[in-house]
């Protein structure tokens, strides 16, 4: 995974592009990245044409990275059609114009429900597809129904998922809280997991007091080994926690 700061950009070289998908497919809202070897980056998004402009950026070797917005079915690719950063073709940038054009591979599908223990669908759930093989992570929220489908998976990856959302706590696949421990999925072979009923966790429950009685609008932070979660204290100082 690229750890990516961005920096400043100064008058020196242009860089621009397009981007396409299967057949030629126009591939727009795409987030696409420049990212020098130093892994400083600077971001901009492919137009409703599939083009991407960068503008000036200073002088130097890049590597462009582009990551299909959530619902597209096609996978992140390093210029010219690399699946990771060090295989990527590190362009030079000076003061002539550089033009990287890209086509990106359709990629796998995972399909599910969401629930409640008592069966009861759960929109908004955000859905993260993670691989230990270090493929780009995929992300999806559950609709009105409970469902939710991934896109864009790399393919011939192993893929373990991960939801979460406010009140709820952040827990894997395999009915655990613990990534280590969450179950990997083949898309290819189980392309639609079973109904996924999500644990819930606990609620605390309290109320801040100061010298001089209770402590409105007070930001209490509540830990455990694995998440953090945050409540605010209402006009009473009373606060509740879930998840």
């Amino acid at each position: 995974m690229v750890i990516i700061a961005l920096f400043a950009t100064a008058l020196a070289g242009t860089l621009s592009g397009t981007v396409n998908g299967d057949g030629g497919a126009i591939i727009p809202n795409a987030d696409v990245y420049a990212i020098n070897p130093g892994l400083q980056a600077a971001k901009t998004n492919t137009d409703s044409t599939g083009t991407f402009p960068f503008g000036t950026l200073p002088h130097g070797k890049y590597r462009i990275w582009v990551i299909p917005n959530e619902s597209d079915p096609h996978v992140a690719r390093y210029y010219p059609k690399a699946p990771s950063y060090c295989e990527g073709a590190l362009l030079h940038l000076a003061a002539e114009p550089v033009v990287a054009n890209l086509e990106l591979p359709l990629g796998d599908a995972l399909s599910g429900l969401v629930t409640d223990a008592n069966g009861a669908p759960i929109s908004n759930i955000r859905i993260r597809a993670e691989s230990d093989s270090g493929a780009a992570s995929r992300d999806c929220l559950t609709d009105e129904q409970g469902q939710f489908r991934i896109a864009g998976l790399e393919p011939d990856s192993l893929w373990k998922l991960q939801a979460s959302k406010t009140g709820i706590p952040v827990q894997w696949w395999g009915a655990t809280y613990d990534q280590s421990e969450a179950i990997e999925v083949n898309p290819i072979s189980n392309p639609t997991l079973p109904a996924w009923a999500v644990l819930h966790g606990i609620s605390v429950n309290g109320t801040v007091y100061g010298p001089s009685g209770p402590v409105p609008d007070a930001t209490v932070r509540v830990y455990s080994s694995r998440q953090l979660v945050q409540a605010k204290t209402d006009t009473s100082g009373q606060f509740t926690s879930t998840g």
